[in-house]
């Protein structure tokens, strides 16, 4: 997903956004196509599409609860709007994963081959600092 300097698409399933910063009423978000119809705070919810009342809100590619009133693109979504009800959830997610898992016999080794790792995609400016000690 593309980087946006407004707010953070957490999966491509969501019909929500989160906001990166204080947005204000009229604030456009161009990669979501939606205009903020009012104030929204920084790490609230954004509808990036209309949803009917009962409709699931989507969040993490997961139900985090059902409209309980029509909520228009580019409405704030919160507990005025979207409420936690029962219903039947599918527990079967991740069956399909494989364990990638390895065994560390020498802990000290691993994190420093993490640190030489993390060295690697720093700018220089950053490597002098962790060689000199300023992260540590």
């Amino acid at each position: 997903m593309p980087f946006n300097p407004l707010t953070i698409r957490l999966h491509s399933d969501d019909n929500v956004v989160v906001a990166r910063i204080d947005l204000t009423s009229g604030a456009i978000i161009p990669e979501e196509e939606v205009t903020c119809l009012g104030s929204i705070a920084f790490g609230h919810k954004i509808a990036t599409s209309f949803s009917r009342a009962g409709d699931s809100g989507k969040k993490y590619g997961q139900i985090i609860g059902f409209a309980s009133l029509d909520i228009q693109p580019g409405e704030h979504v919160h507990t005025h709007n979207l409420s936690v009800i029962e219903f039947t959830r599918d527990y079967a997610i991740g069956e399909e994963a494989t364990s990638d898992a390895i065994t560390i016999t020498d802990p000290q080794a691993a994190i420093e081959s993490g640190i030489d790792k993390i060295r690697k995609m720093l700018p220089e400016a950053c490597r002098v600092g962790l060689n000199a000690g300023w992260c540590r």
